[in-house]
């Protein structure tokens, strides 16, 4: 029997754009390659005598990987920065009112539409803050079956798609993503009091989570931690003001065991519109380097560091977007 060639208009192919509820704004993916969504299928084997004789199907995860086009709007921060940025140990990263299930939505330039019923950010994407790259890293966003559906055979309780869309985006302006030059403000330490990084900022967030499961099925995502750290390479400190600043000389060494965060320093970093767009309250310098060549700086990379700390017993806000 000869083969069946595909029809042309069944190789679809196209670029995307995310919505997330009509509070949290539209997105228009930076690189098409980093564009996907994976559907994770969960199985469990069923042995007998040591080996397989079946496989029993328990639940599907949807995990979509984008870059954002690097606009920071209200809505952008909220989304994928401050909603976690004080969250308590334990708390649901599904919102302030986990019960309530908020979709995504991804739209293609064909106008299918991809619809994620049970949504939340479980990768909070990078900032590279450089006037020649985009300011948003990837972005992961899971999904899981909606709030009270009892199983995925409920309609509306997983993923959908439909036809139809429209890929106009009302919001897009060309000039909107965030491109600038970056100064910084160390607290009052020698040298870091106001300072640029030779090739800008890269602010990574690491968010831990861990799912909360129900009889084999992923029914929600708790938080258990969040760190920071803002990395570049220091250009206008000199040698020493580094070397104290990293307390290496003796004078300033901390004993063996000090705390970082009562070293740590309020970290402001502003862009040439004049917001200080990135506040770190209590980040500590760490892990200086310094280069010998004809083409590098003397000043290798530097990092600040920052983990929730506490006050009194409350939990500190462990950063600030705007």
């Amino acid at each position: 029997m000869p083969l069946t060639a595909p029809a042309r208009a069944t190789l679809i192919s196209g670029i995307g754009k995310v919505s997330r509820a009509a509070s949290t704004g539209t997105y228009i993916s930076q690189a098409e390659s980093e564009f996907s969504i994976q559907l994770k299928e969960k199985l469990s084997d069923v042995k007998v005598g040591g080996q397989t004789i079946d496989k029993r199907w328990i639940e599907y995860v949807a995990e979509l990987q984008f870059t954002p086009d690097g606009r920071l709007t209200a809505p952008a921060l909220l989304m994928f920065w401050n909603d976690v940025a004080n969250l308590l140990p334990g708390a649901s990263i599904f919102g302030a009112t986990p019960s309530t299930d908020i979709p995504t939505v991804v739209t293609g330039s064909d106008g299918a539409i991809h619809t994620l019923k049970s949504t939340c950010v479980t990768g909070i994407p990078s900032l590279r803050l450089h006037p020649e790259y985009g300011a948003v890293g990837q972005a992961t966003i899971t999904g899981i079956i909606g709030s009270g559906k009892g199983d995925f055979t409920v309609a509306d309780s997983f993923y959908e798609v439909t036809s139809g869309g429209t890929f106009t985006d009302s919001t897009w302006v060309s000039s909107d993503p965030l491109r600038q030059q970056y100064s910084a403000a160390y607290g009052s330490v020698t040298g870091l009091t106001d300072f640029q990084m030779q090739d800008g900022w890269t602010i990574d967030f690491r968010l831990s989570t861990a799912p909360t499961i129900v009889q084999g099925v992923t029914r929600d995502y708790k938080i258990t931690g969040l760190e920071v750290m803002a990395r570049g390479i220091p250009a206008g400190p000199t040698t020493a003001d580094l070397i104290a600043a990293l307390k290496v000389p003796a004078a300033s060494a901390g004993a063996i065991g000090r705390s970082l965060f009562a070293a740590g320093q309020n970290l402001v970093i502003t862009g040439a519109d004049t917001t200080a767009h990135v506040t770190i309250p209590k980040a500590t310098i760490y892990s200086g380097s310094f280069a010998f060549s004809g083409e590098k700086l003397r000043n290798g990379e530097v990092a600040f560091y920052a983990c929730r700390n506490y006050s009194s017993g409350a939990q500190a806000a462990l950063y600030t977007i705007a």
